[in-house]
């Protein structure tokens, strides 16, 4: 079950991803299940019940 502390964890990596590359950043967010998958510009990231599971620079 995604929690209000799993959808934190994936904003606060949006954010940091964002302020470390210094450039606007978007995000496209899916859910599945206990799994969320965001990928931005730069990054996919794949989070298990709030823990990263994969992390791919592109």
């Amino acid at each position: 079950m995604i929690t209000p502390i799993h959808i934190l964890t994936v904003v606060t990596l949006i954010v940091a991803l964002g302020v470390l590359h210094l450039e606007p950043v978007s995000a496209e967010i899916t859910i599945n299940g206990d799994t969320i998958h965001v990928e931005t510009n730069n990054y996919k990231v794949q989070f298990d019940r709030g823990v990263i599971t994969q992390l791919d620079k592109k």
